[in-house]
């Protein structure tokens, strides 16, 4: 099972799971919380194969200290995909934890 922290405070995409690492795609959780004084906005949970995205969310708001957990058919083959988190909000404190 993977077990994922990350902590992103930059507007950007960030790679949760890296394509043909250790990790399995053996996901039963994904927790993604607004530790900031502003919404997330524009928070996308992707698949990427290097060519094709597929969204598990896209665009969400989070409001401010609010978390939003995603615990269903999130699990994926670790060898075709990476996992991705991206985000456009103002000032961002966002944490990541994966089960």
């Amino acid at each position: 099972m993977a077990r994922v922290y990350k902590n992103i405070t930059t507007e950007t995409t960030t790679t949760l799971m890296t394509k043909g690492s250790s990790n399995s795609g053996l996901v039963n959780k994904i927790l993604i919380s607004n530790n900031s004084s502003s919404d997330a906005t524009g928070v996308c949970v992707d698949l990427y194969d290097g060519t094709n995205v597929f969204y598990f969310i896209r665009d969400i708001v989070i409001p401010s200290k609010v978390s939003l957990v995603l615990e269903d058919n999130i699990a994926f083959d670790t060898k075709k995909y990476n996992l991705r988190i991206s985000n456009a909000g103002t000032n961002p404190n966002l944490t990541v934890i994966i089960h």
